[in-house]
């Protein structure tokens, strides 16, 4: 499993198989956990766009992760990062 670090308002560390493992995370502590997968992108992109000031894409999961690791709101990390 790989590390990630979600950053909106607070860092959060999960760990996931990718980056698109960030889905299932989000949705954990969502309360529109339970929307299906395109209106869950829509809500979660006009969410971190209003919060970061950055266009997220919600078209696909694929895209929606690409956009959260560009804008440095979702990254990789490594264990001693946490220490």
């Amino acid at each position: 499993m790989r590390k990630f670090e979600l950053y909106v308002g607070e860092k959060s560390v999960f760990e996931g198989e990718g980056p698109t493992s960030v889905i299932d995370f989000m949705r954990k502590m969502s309360i529109y956990g339970e929307a299906g997968e395109s209106a869950f992108l829509k809500i979660m992109s006009e969410q971190l766009a209003s919060w970061s000031g950055k266009s997220i894409r919600f078209n696909s999961v694929e895209d929606f992760t690409k956009d959260l690791l560009k804008e440095k709101i979702l990254k990789e990390v490594k264990d001693e990062e946490h220490n």
